[in-house]
């Protein structure tokens, strides 16, 4: 069978065998038109194709043994109503509609000049919703698999993402560019993984998607897949050889899932080897984020891997972080496993410190039985102790509790205030009774020759006034 152009330039042939066979197997016009893709190089909905004394072959019609027929290749139209309707017709999985469209033939590489067909392919349509024989038609027609949107997502990256394996498996069968990647560096393996796409992950890594490709941000699938928890997924990178300690600027895997709590990702990741002491580059590591949030679990697992107790950020420690956070459990643990109880901050503060300023009663209690140093003062302009910020800050219960294990009640910052000042200056009346009843030094005056009862006088605190004045504060006290 000699296929011409209506010029009768021989395009192709056809073998007498090869067109016997075909009818009598039964096929059709349009199979004969999927045969002359490749040679012709336009796809069945662009051949026209005629007989002589028949006109033109009609799709359904079957195979007849003709000596020759003659092909025109026609030209896309380019109708905005025509490529929107493609558009919703992918989108709607409406197959014979498709079917029809491109039969026009419409362009499936073009969606229209406007701004809402530029935002899409229809291919990505078909992709993104797992509509199999959309797709299928779509690439038959000639649709560039590895076509992007704006932000660089192709149809495999929308594919992978929705979970849609066979059309994954469709698109690769087809070449798309398994690591091709998004402007933020996203690959279909990190949308999948991203995403809990199990099935598909497995897919691209049995198909040798790079596994540690990373994002603009330095993000692996390994790393999201920890980040959101996924562990299936996360075993299977791990079998399959993906870098554990891959960073972002905000940690590794280990240090996300920490963060975020998933106990049995950081199990999995310690017994894989993971960096259990890797930080970000403040410092931090997975066990300082997870005492900070209060994730008890995830705490003891990295103390019984044995994490770094001690290393910290400029801001502390992990029993710091714990400790102002209020997470009494999470601090009683890093206590019990030797955390430093009196390890301070840049600015000198410690854990108890810090629970102190924020009145946190059984974190302090807790610091306090374990032996906290009382008395460590920290430096925020004035060196101030736990006992003077909590008298500060009115909180009753901390400053009994101080008193109690027998701190240094009349400790003076540099410029000669107490306690008992800094509680009549803020007005806290129980405060002052508590420290009256210590026995603290009621006439004590500061460097500008302040005492208590002055300070308090001066800002119209009379209850406190009238308390000192009944504990026998002096009038005119002097330095």
């Amino acid at each position: 069978m000699e296929i011409a152009a209506i010029s009768g330039t021989i395009l192709t042939e056809l073998s007498e065998e090869d067109v016997r066979c075909m009818v009598e197997d039964g096929r059709t016009v349009r199979d004969l038109k999927k045969i002359l893709t490749d040679p012709l190089g336009h796809s069945r909905f662009r051949q026209r194709l005629f007989s002589e004394g028949l006109g033109e072959l009609q799709d359904h019609m079957p195979l007849d043994t003709w000596e020759r027929v003659q092909v025109v290749i026609l030209n896309f139209c380019a109708d905005e109503l025509t490529a929107e309707e493609l558009l919703r017709m992918c989108e709607e999985d409406r197959v014979e509609q498709v079917e029809r469209l491109l039969q026009k033939p419409q362009d499936p590489n073009w969606s229209g000049s406007t701004a809402n067909a530029k935002s899409a392919l229809a291919l990505h349509l078909a992709a993104q919703n797992g509509h199999v024989e959309v797709l299928q038609l779509l690439l038959e027609a000639g649709a560039y698999v590895n076509a992007s949107k704006a932000e660089g997502a192709t149809a495999l990256h929308l594919a992978a993402r929705s979970g849609h394996q066979e059309v994954v498996q469709i698109l690769l069968e087809a070449r798309a560019d398994i690591d091709a990647a998004t402007q933020e560096g996203a690959t279909a393996l990190y949308c999948a993984a991203e995403r809990g796409r199990l099935e598909v992950v497995q897919l691209l890594l049995e198909v040798g998607a790079r596994k540690d490709a990373a994002s603009e941000a330095g993000a692996t699938a390994l790393y999201v897949a920890a980040l959101f928890g996924h562990l299936d997924i996360l075993r299977l990178l791990l079998e399959s050889g993906a870098d554990k300690d891959v960073a972002t600027e905000e940690g590794n895997a280990l240090y996300a899932a920490a963060e975020l709590g998933h106990v049995d990702v950081v199990q999995l990741l310690l017994e894989a080897g993971a960096d259990k002491d890797a930080a970000t580059d403040e410092g931090a590591t997975a066990l300082y984020v997870a005492a900070g949030r209060g994730h008890l679990p995830v705490v003891r697992l990295l103390l019984q891997a044995g994490a770094d107790k001690d290393v910290g950020t400029q801001e502390g420690t992990a029993l710091h972080f714990s400790a102002e956070a209020g997470h009494v459990d999470v601090v009683q643990l890093l206590l019990e496993f030797g955390a430093d109880k009196d390890a301070t901050t840049e600015e000198g503060s410690t854990a108890l410190y810090l629970a102190a300023c924020r009145g946190l009663v059984e974190v302090v209690r807790v610091l306090l039985e374990a032996g906290a140093d009382k008395d460590v003062a920290s430096d925020r302009g004035i060196t101030v102790t736990p006992l003077y910020v909590a008298a500060e800050a009115g909180h009753v219960e901390v400053v009994q509790l101080l008193l109690e294990s027998g701190c240094d009640k009349n400790v003076i910052t540099e410029d000669g205030a107490t306690a008992l000042f800094i509680a009549a200056l803020r007005g806290h009346l129980e405060v002052v009774q508590l420290l009256l009843d210590a026995g603290v030094d009621k006439d004590a005056v500061t460097e500008y020759g302040a005492s208590a009862l002055s300070i308090a006088a001066e800002s119209g605190h009379t209850d406190v006034v009238n308390l000192l004045r009944d504990a026998g504060a002096a009038e005119n006290a002097e330095a």
